[in-house]
């Protein structure tokens, strides 16, 4: 509940690049692809949707339904 708040912001306010979100979503590790897509939340509340879009197409094929249930949320945001 925290990744918006912490990555999402960071990338905002040019802490982080938004590469770190794909990297994150192509990772073996199920909690870094859940992060890398409640990260776009921060996005979606600037009425930026196309992160949200781009991730959630990487993660589209996901076979954790943890994913999909994170990636179904981020969508329904959109």
């Amino acid at each position: 509940m925290s990744a918006h708040y912490i990555l999402g912001q960071a990338i905002l306010y040019g802490l982080e690049k938004k590469g770190i979100l794909a990297k994150m979503a192509k990772s073996k590790n199920l909690w870094e692809r859940r992060i890398a897509i409640i990260s776009t939340f921060a996005f979606i509340r600037k009425g930026q949707f196309s992160e949200t879009l781009k991730i959630s197409k990487i993660l589209l094929e996901d076979k954790e339904d943890l994913i999909h249930k994170a990636v179904g949320w981020m969508l329904r945001e959109v």
